[in-house]
């Protein structure tokens, strides 16, 4: 094999581990090496990224624009690969769970998570209500940095784009990371969230880190 890829990611459930396994045997079936590192957080793969410790990182929306904004100073150029079907298009809501439970007032989450919580009764319908709602938004993307191995990306990114949901070697992978489908990566959803960090300077310290290291 003498494509090579190696992605950055969080650890954030222990399921992790077995889908990476799982798409690292997946990619080695189609000609592709494939290998991750896992992280406890999403600022350090920001971080290592831009150090070389892996080729593909999967970025959170914050992390994403971190990565934006480091690359802007740095005179690197980002790019969205792909995204999962399930990842675009989004909005959350704030709703007041605090209402059952009486701990807090209110809770901001995506909008398809109250529809499960409410058809699950987790979040009874007439229990809770919708105070504000948010225009539609992107979730995570793969993101590359200039410098890669361009064929090693473009076998990478083919590959993502061919998994079809109705292949039973990758569905249960798909069904562990939520999505039916790998869709061309895109940026335009991350503005408002980009924003909202300008206005109360979230990234000020993170980037004054990245300029000194």
């Amino acid at each position: 094999m003498t494509n090579k890829i190696v992605l950055g990611a969080v650890a954030y459930d222990a399921k992790v581990v077995t889908i990476w396994d799982g798409f690292q045997r997946w990619f080695a079936s189609q000609g592709l090496e494939f290998d991750y590192v896992l992280y406890s957080n999403y600022e350090r793969p920001v971080e290592q990224h831009f150090r070389g410790a892996f080729d593909v990182a999967w970025n959170s929306p914050l992390a994403r624009i971190e990565t934006e904004r480091v690359a802007r100073a740095r005179r690197r150029t980002p790019r969205a690969l792909a995204m999962r079907d399930t990842d675009c298009d989004l909005t959350s809501v704030i709703p007041a769970r605090a209402l059952i439970d009486g701990e807090v007032d209110a809770a901001c989450m995506i909008d398809g998570n109250l529809a499960a919580f409410s058809n699950d009764g987790t979040l009874p319908r007439s229990a809770t209500r919708v105070l504000a709602q948010t225009a539609k938004y992107d979730h995570c993307n793969f993101t590359v940095l200039d410098g890669v191995d361009e064929r090693s990306v473009a076998r990478f990114r083919e590959l993502l784009l061919g998994m079809r949901y109705d292949d039973a070697s990758v569905r249960p992978l798909m069904d562990l990371e939520g999505l039916k489908a790998w869709r061309e990566g895109r940026t335009q959803g991350y503005a408002q969230l980009e924003r909202a960090c300008d206005r109360f300077g979230w990234l000020r310290e993170f980037l004054e880190r990245m300029q000194a290291a």
